[in-house]
């Protein structure tokens, strides 16, 4: 690929990003929806009459361009995992109540059984079920804490527990990712490999936490007094890209991995507020570029129900839709607590930056087809939608419900009243 075809590529997958991620928050949707249905328009060709007539928009071939797209794609992946572990608390990790723990532990289950039933009850083989079953159980509560803030109701019990269960979520879905991405590479489906894959990727991020805490404010410290300009964030870069670097090398586990444990170990240094304010700026530039990629990669006509196998894989998006909404619901209604469960359920529904995660290795891998890919992103965009307004009438009811009881409390008393003054 030529410079010229490289930037007017990487101009319109930046254009179409930002296009889509401000309508989307305009539409109070995550911007990462927007960037990915951004993806999809860029995808399917659906520039190719504005760049008849405009003569810059002509070089755009997104497939054609791949090799080179998506090594910046894959950077921005890295980025954003890199992102999210600075972004979280360890020690509001270890603060996580029994119902947290249990919210998290109990959705990834239920998720993974769900979308792996499904899919072998569809004909699908038994590493590609574990596979799609593996990519619906993270949770992005990214939509749900908007919805829960649109309510007035984030300082919830119900939304606290949603926000709590996601630290643990976030982590539990890299092991998850760790383990089913090994054992693909492996080819071998056993109680065993999964044992033994998620032991060795549960290990890579709590060493990687210990060095790394032992040895990173020593090593900012030292770039903290370099003269060189940005040093402290470009120092906390090639932490995180040194880490990638070992999750792959020393394991066979996915580079975000690496980059997840960096975010995690800087998180808990001094720096962590004043790396997130210069960090972000470059993610916020790298990072959709990976979600358009993802989206372009998505086949439109694979979802035409006009062919059988349009419908196969239509049926199949709906059907893991279902799972993965039912799945979440199932693993609230379980909590020993007299919380709103259905509330808490649906505030765990959306799938997002995980499960593409995972859409654009099972491509990559030739894993998926480009039907089975399609489905995945359809389920992540479905969940997606489908969350906000589940959310909304759960909380409806529950208010409904509590202004209910409101009332009922407050006849009895009124009887009472009227009891002890006729007595």
């Amino acid at each position: 690929m030529s410079v010229p075809q490289f930037l007017i590529s990487l101009l319109v997958i930046l254009t179409a990003a930002k296009i889509g991620s401000e309508t989307a928050e305009r539409a109070h949707l995550p911007a990462v929806l927007g960037e990915l249905i951004a993806g999809i328009v860029v995808g399917a060709g659906l520039f190719g009459p504005l760049s008849a007539h405009l003569a810059f928009l002509r070089p755009v071939v997104i497939h054609s361009n791949v090799s080179t797209l998506e090594l910046l794609g894959q950077l921005g992946a890295i980025l954003l995992l890199f992102e999210v572990g600075l972004d979280s608390d360890i020690e509001e990790l270890r603060r996580l109540g029994v119902l947290s723990m249990w919210l998290a532990v109990a959705g990834a289950f239920f998720s993974f059984f769900a979308g792996y039933e499904t899919s072998l009850w569809l004909g699908l083989t038994p590493p590609v079920a574990a596979f799609l079953g593996a990519s619906i159980t993270a949770t992005s509560v990214g939509i749900s804490v908007r919805t829960f803030q649109d309510l007035g109701n984030s300082s919830s019990a119900e939304a606290k527990l949603v926000l709590g269960a996601a630290v643990a979520d976030d982590v539990l879905g890299l092991i998850i990712l760790a383990t089913v991405t090994s054992i693909v590479s492996l080819g071998i489906v056993s109680y065993y490999s999964v044992i033994k894959i998620s032991v060795f990727a549960l290990l890579f991020l709590v060493g990687s936490l210990a060095v790394g805490t032992a040895l990173t404010p020593h090593i900012l410290r030292f770039a903290q007094n370099m003269r060189s300009r940005a040093a402290l964030p470009t120092v906390a870069l090639i932490i995180c890209l040194y880490f990638s670097f070992l999750a792959t090398k020393l394991g066979g586990l996915s580079p975000i991995i690496g980059a997840f444990a960096a975010g995690l170990v800087l998180s808990q240094t001094e720096h962590k507020l004043h790396l997130q304010e210069r960090l972000k700026p470059i993610a916020s530039v790298f990072v959709p570029i990976f979600f358009v990629i993802v989206g372009a990669s998505m086949s439109v006509v694979a979802l035409n129900p006009a062919t059988s196998a349009g419908r196969s894989v239509l049926l199949l998006a709906v059907a893991l839709t279902v799972a993965a909404v039912a799945a979440k619901i199932i693993a609230a209604l379980t909590l020993p607590t007299r919380l709103d469960r259905l509330v808490v359920g649906c505030g765990m529904v959306p799938r997002g930056e995980v499960s593409l995660i995972f859409a654009a290795y099972g491509i990559k891998a030739h894993l998926l087809s480009a039907g089975l890919y399609s489905a995945t992103l359809v389920v992540i965009m479905l969940t997606t939608f489908v969350a906000p307004a589940s959310i909304k009438l759960a909380a409806k009811r529950l208010e409904i419900r509590r202004y209910g009881n409101k009332l009922q409390r407050a006849q009895t008393d009124d009887d009472s009243e009227t009891s002890l003054s006729s007595t």
